[in-house]
């Protein structure tokens, strides 16, 4: 991003379990304010939304973790990196 210039455009993943069987998602988290998660549903598989709001923010590289629990999956926690850049 570009300071002065549009805000991104919003990205979109596909999450899965690793299994066929659909898991709800209890926690949904982004540990930046700067970083928006829209949930397309509430069970894995699911599609999620990010969208950035770079206001106010410097010149540099700010990283986010994004974090989702599914309590009946074999591996409970999943954390997804995000790295986001802005500049002059």
């Amino acid at each position: 991003y570009v300071i002065g210039g549009e805000a991104p455009a919003a990205q979109s993943l596909e999450i899965y379990s690793g299994c066929a069987q659909s898991f709800a998602v209890t926690e949904l988290t982004a540990n930046q304010p700067w970083l928006k998660l829209s949930p397309g549903g509430e069970n894995v598989p699911m599609k999620l939304s990010l969208e950035v709001n770079p206001d106010g923010l410097a010149p540099g590289e700010y990283t986010a973790t994004i974090r989702l629990t599914i309590n009946e999956a074999f591996h409970r926690t999943l954390e997804i990196p995000v790295v986001f850049t802005v500049s002059e």
